[in-house]
């Protein structure tokens, strides 16, 4: 579990780093968690 939660927040960052709006970025990553 801790090994997932560090996958999103690297995911996560990685998305603001490229200049996502964080509402976005945070849809993004929930997608990518969902399927």
């Amino acid at each position: 579990m801790s090994s997932k939660l560090a996958l999103i927040y690297h995911d996560l960052a990685v998305l603001l780093d490229a200049g996502l709006p964080i509402i976005k970025s945070l849809d993004t990553v929930s997608e990518g968690l969902q399927g």
